[in-house]
């Protein structure tokens, strides 16, 4: 936007080769969470058709993941709270994998599952993690002998993946 902010916008096409950009913000959340930008990366159609946008959000201190909803075929979205909070998915606890910021998220369906891939930033790497979505929110991969928060896959530092491993698609 003209502010300085990064958003997301939608944009019309006659040809498929020129754009127009609609004046407003096509995410109007009016949280603080996702305040200073809106990074899109997937969309999910559910089987009514309804269509849910997975964007990060930043404030400056943490990316989190957001989800904002369209019953009219994308043309307008509304923001999706979570748990109590105007975004679905947080960072991890202190001290795991993800617990500096989350973002990339990749959701789909698998069999009668919700699940999502993401990024999470332990403040020195990026790691690929994974959740499932279930009646009480979220709920990431855990290591069965001390419940905590596990990556589905991470770089390793000074290899090729210098920054760790991000954006799982």
């Amino acid at each position: 936007g003209e502010d300085a902010r990064t958003r997301i916008y939608a944009a019309t096409s006659t040809d498929g080769l020129s754009f127009v950009r609609e004046a407003s913000d096509l995410v109007q959340s009016g949280e603080s969470w996702d305040d200073l930008g809106q990074y899109p990366h997937s969309a999910e159609v559910l089987d009514s058709g309804d269509i849910w946008l997975w964007y990060a959000g930043d404030n400056g201190s943490r990316l989190r993941i957001g989800a904002a909803s369209s019953t009219d075929g994308g043309l307008t979205f509304s923001p999706e709270a979570g748990d109590g909070q105007g975004y679905q998915f947080a960072p991890g606890e202190p001290g795991t994998f993800d617990d500096s910021g989350v973002k990339d998220p990749f959701v789909f369906r698998a069999g009668d599952t919700t699940a999502m891939y993401y990024s999470g930033f332990d403040g020195n790497l990026w790691h690929i993690g994974y959740a499932e979505r279930g009646a009480n929110g979220w709920t990431r991969r855990t290591n069965p002998h001390t419940g905590d928060g596990i990556p589905a896959m991470s770089g390793v530092s000074g290899s090729f993946s210098v920054g760790g491993t991000q954006s799982p698609v």
